[in-house]
């Protein structure tokens, strides 16, 4: 077998036995490659701590003929700080689903693994605005892999001058009066504009090192309209079309989000004043049962867990299929965070 030394971030890991996990692990120059860790599940294993997930290391390898096996590991950060924040961890878990889709074996991801970990830096040693960081994320990382917009003149024209739309169909910035033949173009203000050209032009270790408007930080996200509703901050509501609700829902649900559909109740040509509409649905990701936003190939649990003196009690369900799951872990272990990704829960209540 061939012994091979590498850097790397641990993005996923299951289960293979009571003692044994099945690693995936992003490295720069080999790309995402599967290893087993033998061992690494016992309570004073050397492997322990270089093995949970978010781990960055440096790891020894054995190749074998079918998978890679692992021998020893050195812990070089462990983002303390999303382990212990759930708001934190469910961002970094979401750019880390991205990771995962866009990445493959025997791949140079030297770019994509260095913007992974100054993302991950800033999720977990920051208090940016999480929606704005994962903002920045997405689209150094689409530039990175190839599909880079157009930011230096109008993607159709070639004018310099005038620039104020962005167009996602044809990906880049459209003058006003090509903007105009785009019903999909959005406006952009001069700060979003420079914000865009600096996130995808800047050095990597800098990309976070700006501030915008509220203004630009929205129109680089969808920007949803809000409303005072009795709570202490302001609630985020959009208005979709009936027949495109779901895929809008679909994907609000997918970022994590709660979302309460609201209807008319009323006959808008007899009602007087504003017609009166009433929540009809409420829907969580772990709630979540129609058919197009589930994934067939893997559960979708709700997970509760109760924090006793030296254990913690975990229980599980897919309500889509009615399974039913409980656990308990001791707190020695230290192995809370790894539990619930590698169950790969929707939701924790």
């Amino acid at each position: 077998m061939k012994t091979i030394k590498t850097k790397g971030l641990i993005i996923a890991e299951k289960i293979m036995s009571d003692f044994d996990k099945i690693l995936t692990i992003l490295t720069p120059n080999m790309g995402k490659i599967e290893c087993v860790a033998k061992g690494s599940r016992r309570p004073k294993s050397l492997l322990m701590a270089g093995t949970q997930f978010l781990c960055f290391g440096e790891y020894v390898l054995y190749k074998g003929s079918d998978n890679y096996s692992m021998n020893s590991c050195d812990t070089i950060e462990v983002f303390y700080n999303i382990r212990t924040d759930l708001d934190k961890l469910k961002y970094a878990s979401y750019i880390t689903k991205i990771i995962n889709d866009v990445t493959t074996e025997n791949q140079n991801n030297y770019k994509i693994l260095q913007l992974y970990l100054n993302t991950l830096y800033v999720i977990s040693n920051t208090n940016k605005n999480l929606e704005f960081v994962t903002s920045i994320f997405r689209l150094r990382l689409l530039s990175i892999i190839g599909y880079r917009p157009e930011i230096e003149e109008c993607k159709i024209c070639k004018q310099k001058e005038n620039i104020n739309k962005f167009s996602i169909k044809d990906n880049g910035f459209k003058c006003a009066t090509c903007g105009k033949q785009d019903k999909g173009a959005i406006d952009i203000c001069e700060t979003t504009k420079i914000a865009i050209k600096y996130i995808i032009l800047s050095e990597a270790k800098k990309i976070y090192s700006f501030q915008i408007t509220e203004e630009a930080s929205k129109e680089l996200e969808i920007a949803l309209t809000g409303r005072e509703a009795g709570a202490e901050e302001r609630v985020p509501m959009c208005a979709d079309p009936h027949h495109s609700a779901e895929n809008y829902i679909n994907r609000l649900i997918e970022r994590g989000y709660k979302v309460a559909v609201c209807e008319q109740v009323e006959d808008p040509a007899s009602a007087k004043g504003v017609v009166r509409r009433e929540v009809v649905r409420l829907l969580t990701p772990g709630t979540v049962m129609n058919q197009t936003a589930l994934n067939e190939k893997e559960n979708n649990f709700i997970l509760s867990v109760v924090s006793f003196e030296d254990a913690y009690a975990i229980a599980y369900s897919d309500l889509s299929t009615g399974e039913n799951y409980a656990m308990r872990l001791p707190k020695e272990d230290q192995s809370l965070v790894g539990e619930l990704i590698s169950l790969g829960c929707k939701e924790i209540v």
